[in-house]
């Protein structure tokens, strides 16, 4: 792409600039929707990443890589992106332009250009890519450097890469890179030192054990798993759980000693693991090691949609599968959604006894106001007036009015609706039957009893 030299100043101006707010606006609902009307994406693509002039190419694609998701990723392909900054950073790896430390190749620092290594990393297909450019020993360079941003950064990279499988062996197999790598996890510099310290639990596939101490291994606490750009939501979450006498356990409560190894015992601990999703969490190698361990530790898993319009994908999407996604993305109020999280806990963390003897009191409970009604194999015979005295001997009469007409195959077709279809189902109960949490679960148990 021809451009006189002003006109290229300009360009190579404008590009910056968009891809310094990109920094610290990544995952921003308000930028998404700006990036996706101007079509800024798909302009970059077109032109700029082929660019003759390695300046504009250089920082074109640093911006990319900022703007999309990993399901985006194809944008890339066969532009030669990675190999180029690969050997950009080679060059400011070797260069003799230092600045209070800062090795940098045509005014691009080599931490700039291994963040941008990082994020294309989140795609699996372009790991494979990095590592066959030759990028692992430029890490080693960098983690042995006297500069701790770009030990941090190189660390970090190194961690993202170390969740593929095969990646993993030639990590392994990199000269000096684990002998780095357990020297910067002693690092004076926190976020090198969690880096490194998550970097050796993946590719080392370590799990922690618990510890035998009767009175950790007696916790049975509700694990919340975040990204720090949810943290207020989080905490706001945790605040309502212990209120409502739940046991939980959150990063900002109960963080000592090394990170992983707190949260390998948490997760280990934890009778259910709340994990709040958006493209934040998902791009985090924090939270993927969480997410991970939990389910290697097949702990139950509710899943917390944090980000508006987040569709999610990728490793998180196979984690969570067909699970049923509760909404704490402004969709509705905090306090509706809280009460479905309730709903959804069924007493599992709670502080006055186990799950099995919180949920099986209720039944219980409901089962002792309903003898004189049939076994499930007459149920779905009942008449409409059968089904009027069943709620009245439940002591559901305020649902009965909402369910008029209803005959015994009628309610058991509402218990089908709410097994297949549980995020219809409770978004009904609350918006058009406007019950509270205490009509819920009471309603919630006596479908359970047919």
């Amino acid at each position: 792409m021809f451009c006189g030299n002003k006109v290229g100043f300009i360009l190579l101006a404008s590009l910056s600039c968009l891809h310094n707010i990109s920094e610290y606006t990544r995952h921003l609902p308000e930028f998404d929707k700006v990036i996706e009307e101007t079509n800024v994406k798909k302009i970059v693509h077109e032109h700029y990443l082929k660019e003759g002039d390695d300046n504009r190419k250089c920082v074109a694609t640093m911006l990319i890589t900022s703007i999309i998701s990993e399901d985006e990723n194809m944008m890339l392909a066969d532009t030669g992106s990675i190999a180029f900054i690969v050997t950009t950073l080679k060059s400011a790896i070797n260069s003799d332009s230092i600045t209070e430390r800062k090795r940098r190749h045509d005014g691009y620092t080599a931490t700039e250009l291994v963040k941008c290594l990082s994020r294309m990393a989140l795609n699996d297909e372009n790991k494979a890519k990095i590592v066959e450019e030759g990028a692992l020993a430029i890490f080693v360079n960098m983690m042995e450097y006297s500069d701790p941003e770009e030990n941090a950064v190189a660390a970090r990279t190194v961690w993202v890469l170390s969740f593929k499988k095969d990646i993993r062996e030639k990590i392994k197999a990199e000269k000096g890179l684990l002998e780095a790598l357990n020297k910067l996890k002693d690092s004076q510099d926190k976020n090198t030192r969690t880096s490194a310290e998550g970097a050796l639990w993946t590719i080392n596939e370590k799990k922690y054990e618990t510890k035998t101490d009767t009175d950790v291994a007696s916790k049975k606490h509700i694990f919340i798993s975040y990204d720090w750009s949810n943290q207020k939501m989080a905490e706001m979450i945790n605040e309502n759980l212990k209120k409502w006498g739940y046991k939980t356990w959150i990063d900002v409560d109960n963080m000592r000693g090394s990170t992983l190894e707190a949260m390998g015992e948490a997760v280990e601990n934890a009778v259910v693991v709340l994990i709040c999703a958006s493209e934040g969490y998902k791009d985090s190698p924090n939270c993927r090691s969480e997410a991970e361990y939990t389910f290697q530790l097949k702990k139950d898993i509710v899943p917390i949609l944090m980000q508006r319009y987040y569709k999610v994908s990728g490793w998180l999407g196979m984690l969570f599968g067909a699970k049923f996604y509760l909404n704490f993305d402004g969709k509705y109020e905090f306090d509706k959604a809280f009460q479905m999280l309730l709903t959804e806990l069924r007493g599992r963390g709670k502080d006055d006894g186990s799950t099995e003897d919180v949920v099986d009191a209720q039944v219980t409970a409901v089962r002792n106001s309903t003898r004189s009604r049939p076994k499930k194999a007459s149920c779905s015979n009942w008449s409409e007036e059968k089904v009027e005295e069943f709620f009245d001997n439940a002591n559901l009469t305020s649902i009965k009015r909402h369910l008029e007409g209803f005959d015994g195959n009628m309610l058991m077709r509402l218990k089908t609706i709410k097994r297949e279809a549980p995020e219809f189902f409770y978004h009904y109960l609350e918006t058009n039957m406007n019950l509270d949490i205490k009509e819920m679960v009471r309603f919630v148990d006596a479908l359970e009893t047919l």
